[in-house]
């Protein structure tokens, strides 16, 4: 069983991690480019995998998370990000993930 529904034996199941992503009853604006939605702390994991999960898992986690810790820190205490253009960004699927349109083309000057 999966929730109310019975999955036959054999069948493959995938969970679109875009949408649920993008779910409006687990995220407000879901559309908008909002890193600021972590600065309170983890993401549930039960809303947000960006890695993929269990023998999926992206190897490149691990790797990953050490630069989000420890370089993207160091370079925004160095550097103030402007964004190019003055209107939000929109989200775009690429790859299994969402990602800014354009990019987040940003201006940069020395704090």
């Amino acid at each position: 069983p999966l929730g109310e529904w019975v999955v036959p034996a054999r069948a493959s199941v995938i969970l679109p991690i875009p949408v649920v992503h993008r779910d409006p009853r687990i995220w407000s604006e879901p559309d908008e480019f909002r890193p600021e939605r972590w600065l309170s702390g983890a993401a549930n994991p039960a809303h947000h995998f960006p890695f993929g999960g269990r023998a999926r898992r992206c190897v490149g986690e691990p790797l990953a998370m050490a630069e989000i810790r420890t370089v993207v820190p160091v370079i925004l205490q160095q550097l103030r990000l402007t964004p190019l253009w003055p209107e939000p960004e929109r989200m775009v699927v690429r790859g299994t993930v969402l990602v800014p349109h354009r990019s987040l083309l940003v201006s940069t000057t020395y704090v």
